[in-house]
């Protein structure tokens, strides 16, 4: 199995940073991207386990559509939207796409923690289940 990769897209410098030294306390590799387009550039197949953290607003679309399209691609992952505006019909929205979570900013850091081990969790449980059928 590879090693759990969580991707992070936020264009806020600070929040990468934040999310970079939390996720260092599980020792979890992670790359980090400014916007989506130099995510969706990233070579495919994309490493199991893995989560995404986006960011609500990113440049070309928000956090939901690209999960939405990851979906659509074959690669669903589960992701954990952020957001600085976030209300509750957009945090209801996201987790009926499929979001693992919705966070408005500033985040719990020990919940994020929590989350993102969910969701590398949901990641090794969607390999399994291909591996078996």
């Amino acid at each position: 199995m590879d090693t759990p990769t969580v991707y992070v897209i936020d264009a806020s410098a600070a929040v990468r940073n934040s999310v970079s030294v939390l996720l260092q306390q599980l020792d979890i590799r992670a790359k980090y991207f400014a916007d989506e387009k130099n995510f969706l550039n990233e070579p495919r197949p994309l490493p199991t386990p893995r989560c995404l953290i986006a960011d609500l607003n990113l440049a070309a679309m928000n956090g939901i559509e690209l999960m939405q399209l990851l979906q659509q691609s074959g690669s669903p992952t589960p992701t954990i939207i952020l957001s600085n505006d976030g209300d509750v019909p957009t945090a209801v929205h996201a987790l009926r796409a499929g979001a693992v979570d919705y966070f408005e900013k500033p985040f719990v850091d020990c919940v994020l923690l929590e989350r993102v081990k969910v969701a590398l969790g949901l990641t090794a449980g969607l390999s399994s289940r291909r591996i078996s059928e």
